[in-house]
């Protein structure tokens, strides 16, 4: 009876760390040294664990799921770079086809996952290809287009800038190769300098264009099917939005929270009412609600902005205006809490949100529950056969 209580008591222990894992949010970035390294953090223990022992891996790009990672990697400094395709769940590794003559880069994964589109600096030209067929299929042409490209939700169309500026989409099918790749335009009034995101709540795209009164870069709403714009602003109108519109720092687009409630952004605000041209503008790194109000974050340059799934972090990377060496910060809206991530003396870039499955191992809680259940089947034991004298004596 004791041995089936052990076995009973282990059976229920491997139950309970074998049970399906909630999805955890790590931070995966780029530590940079001579042989510059994908690493991943824990921020449960705040311990950073090397991902991959191949050195040269830059620009890591996971997909939502969190099972592809694709990274750009160099078997030395002086050889041609490839794109390198990792399954996280079997731990295989994989070279993309015709990476070579292509320049490859990742830029975007779709929502479910499925396709992953890549940049060729070398032709200007995108790319798509399916992970689970990447051995054997060389990438799928798309044509010439832009990085900053947008998924609809669902995984069915793929939104980005053509060389004119113009918006474009292209059905999954097309990538499918289904239907012939031929992009479907949205004509805007004005060209579009970047897409940035969807608006929360919408079916319109954020996008910063040249505003038509000043010629400065402004935050617009457009319909990707009509094309039709408009000045984006809060309801109700807030006091900021024209710091918002008018100073975007180049080379950090805003992004939005994934809950909707918070748009984190870079700006460069004029640091007094003189003219410009004797005014020092000051960067800063700042989040708006709904409502337009406004939260000063850092006061400094900040880039490479990136929330978590579930929006209680904001990841970013600082650049230092003496050396310009980079750092990775997280800042918490609920507690205002900033938190450097970056390992004293290191040189850490390209942060990036990573889901996985895991969870914290408690071995009190297994140790308490095996000694209630062996404690429990004792008893019931000791009972049993107590009852069983009580009858052979009655006999």
């Amino acid at each position: 009876m004791i041995l089936f209580a052990v076995a009973t008591s282990l059976s229920v222990t491997l139950l309970i760390a074998l049970r399906p894992a909630d999805p955890r949010a790590a931070l995966g970035f780029t530590r940079v040294t001579n042989e510059s390294a994908l690493w991943l953090l824990d921020l449960d223990t705040s311990k950073a664990h090397r991902l991959l022992q191949e050195p040269h891996g830059i620009a890591p790009l996971w997909s939502p799921d969190g099972r592809w990672l694709a990274y750009r990697h160099s078997a030395s400094p002086d050889s041609a770079p490839v794109v390198n395709l990792v399954d996280l769940f079997t731990g295989t590794s994989r070279v993309l086809p015709a990476n070579g003559e292509l320049d490859l880069f990742p830029v975007s994964w779709s929502p479910d996952s499925r396709w992953l589109i890549l940049n060729s600096a070398s032709r200007d030209a995108l790319y798509a290809v399916t992970p689970v067929s990447a051995r054997d299929s060389p990438p799928h042409a798309l044509g010439g287009g832009s990085i900053d490209m947008l998924w609809s939700p669902d995984s069915s169309r793929l939104y980005f800038r053509n060389r004119q500026g113009t918006v474009v989409s292209l059905s999954v099918r097309c990538l499918e190769q289904r239907l012939r790749c031929v992009p479907t335009p949205s004509s805007t009034p004005v060209p579009i300098n970047r897409l940035i995101g969807w608006i929360p709540a919408t079916q319109t795209l954020m996008a910063a264009a040249a505003r038509p009164a000043d010629g400065a870069e402004g935050l617009f709403e457009v319909d990707p099917v009509s094309g039709e714009m408009a000045p984006f602003a809060f309801d109700p109108p807030s006091e900021t939005q024209p710091e918002i519109t008018g100073n975007l720092l180049p080379g950090a687009p805003p992004v939005w929270s994934p809950d909707g409630s918070l748009l984190a952004l870079s700006l460069a605000v004029p640091g007094s009412p003189s003219p410009a041209s004797v005014n020092q503008p000051i960067a800063g790194l700042y989040t708006l609600d709904r409502d337009g109000n406004r939260t000063l974050v850092w006061a400094g340059i900040a880039g490479q902005l990136t929330w978590s799934p579930d929006s209680r972090l904001l990841a970013f990377e600082l650049v230092s205006n003496v050396s310009g060496d980079r750092a990775i910060w997280t800042y918490e809206p609920a507690t205002g809490a900033l938190v450097n991530r970056t390992r004293s003396g290191a040189i850490e870039t390209n942060p990036a949100w990573v889901a996985y499955r895991g969870r914290r191992f408690a071995p009190g809680v297994v140790l308490l529950l095996d000694t209630l259940l062996v404690a429990a089947l004792r008893l019931g034991n000791r009972l049993f056969y107590a009852a069983s004298n009580r009858r052979q004596r009655g006999a």
